[in-house]
């Protein structure tokens, strides 16, 4: 087809594309008056937590992990709720749009409204009422925690009251208890003192036997090596309760060979080994367990003339 043609075409259909773009215009017009003008507003806020907020539910996250929870947070229904009340017309969630602004701390919250000035009011709302909100719902959690505190608190100190006062109760009915077996047992020595001294006084033969040697009496023995009382005659009137002048005879009883038990050696001992032959021959072994075995030394005199003085023996015998 040839460029004369073209042309011819275009002359003769030109008519039916300007009627096209008139009717398209206003088309478009008459679509742009009935359609509400929408107005858009928005604003920028840095989320950043307080250098000492230790109180904050949100205290295990980080700046940036705060700041997208809070812009999920900004347009829920509970602040919402407030700020149209605040205002005293509804403001609706499709209106509200939050964005985290990529690699920082700050939330682009943006606001549409037919009108503009009411778009400014909710964006400029919108922020004060959610970092009230937000004070008011960490404070009443914070309280609630110190309220739960103070429970186990005082929880925790009536059972300390109470197990002082088992304490007490059980330290007084020890003590009582205690009291009572002393009382006992000194109920029960006065009583033996009282009838030995009665039998004394009627005339009667009391026998008193001391149970270890001279050498051993704590005031008059071979100390270190010594028991803890007194085991010469003395020590009778003092163990049984009695007086010293009830006490009319003394006998001392001496052995062939002078022994002792544990540590301590005899005096003239030896070291050919005869103190361990001579208890062994015959039999003697400790009276507290009945295995210790007994060293013996066969020629202490000077301990055999301490013994004899030291109690007073006026008679003794082997």
């Amino acid at each position: 087809m040839e460029l004369k043609q073209y042309l011819f075409l275009l002359k003769r259909w030109a008519w039916l594309l300007i009627l096209g773009v008139v009717l398209g215009s206003a088309g478009a017009y008459v679509a742009s008056t009935y359609q509400p003008l929408v107005y858009q507003t928005s604003t920028k806020v840095m989320v950043s937590r307080a250098p000492d907020d230790t109180s904050s539910n949100y205290s295990a996250l980080n700046d940036f992990q705060l700041a997208s929870t809070y812009s999920q947070l900004i347009a829920t229904g509970p602040v919402l709720q407030l700020v149209s009340d605040k205002l005293g017309f509804p403001v609706k969630s499709d209106q509200i749009s939050v964005r985290q602004i990529p690699d920082s701390l700050l939330l682009e919250i943006t606001v549409r409204d037919s009108n503009p000035q009411r778009a400014a009011k909710i964006a400029n709302t919108l922020i004060d009422t959610f970092v009230n909100y937000n004070d008011t719902l960490q404070s009443s959690r914070f309280a609630s925690s110190e309220e739960s505190l103070n429970a186990q608190i005082s929880q925790v100190q009536s059972q300390i009251s109470s197990l002082q006062n088992e304490m007490t109760q059980a330290s007084q009915q020890s003590l009582q208890t205690q009291q009572q077996q002393v009382e006992s047992h000194i109920t029960d020595l006065e009583g033996q003192i009282k009838q030995l001294n009665d039998e004394i006084d009627r005339g009667k033969r009391v026998l008193f036997e001391g149970a270890q040697g001279t050498l051993l009496d704590i005031d008059h023995g071979t100390y270190p090596f010594v028991t803890s009382s007194n085991t010469t005659a003395g020590g009778a009137a003092v163990g049984a309760g009695i007086g010293p002048t009830a006490i009319d005879a003394v006998l001392g009883v001496v052995k062939a060979y002078t022994t002792r038990v544990g540590d301590g050696p005899p005096p003239a001992e030896g070291e050919d080994g005869a103190g361990d032959r001579r208890p062994r021959a015959g039999a003697g072994f400790g009276g507290h367990d009945g295995l210790s075995i007994i060293r013996a030394d066969g020629s202490g005199l000077t301990t055999l003339a301490t013994g004899v003085a030291a109690p007073g023996f006026p008679d003794w015998t082997t």
